[in-house]
């Protein structure tokens, strides 16, 4: 049985490369990396006043690790900070051929409402409503698959929708001044 130990062998080294090759690439970024990373300026931002629209660019991709780095850590620690930057980033890439900022802003959403709802509505009110459909899309696909009548569920979704509501008037409140 010779062979049967240098198999056993191959299959454990073949176990232990695909172990350390599906480590956390986002593990690898600091808070301050992450915010660096996804730094938008004012000038990739929308006007207070967004009529009409600037050109949309997508997302470039190779900020996708970054956004899940950001993702991990406002999860974990309600960072007002990092919720702000994965805002501005949204606003400054709103073409949706990469969803993965709508995405992020979902779980943030669902996992950090309060101070998610607090973040956000320190945004210009054109702004609020630019990001709610990127939010919307973002927090269903976080609920989808979900059990709607879980308790997590049932509260994420009541603040979602007050929140939507909140937009109602939005413009016209900031256009006002």
């Amino acid at each position: 049985m010779p062979g049967m130990k240098c198999g056993l062998w191959a299959c454990a080294a073949m176990m232990a490369l695909v172990g350390i090759s599906t480590a956390s690439a986002e593990d690898a970024y600091s808070r301050s990396d992450v915010l660096v990373a996804l730094a938008v300026s004012d000038a990739q931002l929308p006007g207070v006043k967004v009529s009409p629209l600037p050109p949309q660019v997508a997302a470039p991709a190779e900020k996708n690790v970054y956004l899940l780095a950001l993702k991990k850590m406002a999860v974990a620690q309600g960072d007002p900070e990092l919720i702000a930057a994965l805002l501005r980033y949204q606003l400054a890439y709103l073409l949706p051929d990469n969803d993965l900022p709508a995405r992020v802003m979902g779980v943030v959403f669902y996992e950090q409402p309060d101070t998610f709802v607090r973040v956000y509505n320190e945004f210009p009110a054109a702004a609020r409503v630019i990001l709610g459909p990127y939010l919307k899309f973002g927090f269903e696909k976080t609920v989808e698959g979900r059990n709607a009548s879980s308790p997590q569920v049932k509260a994420a979704r009541k603040k979602f929708d007050a929140l939507q509501g909140s937009l109602m008037n939005a413009r016209s409140r900031d256009d006002a001044r």
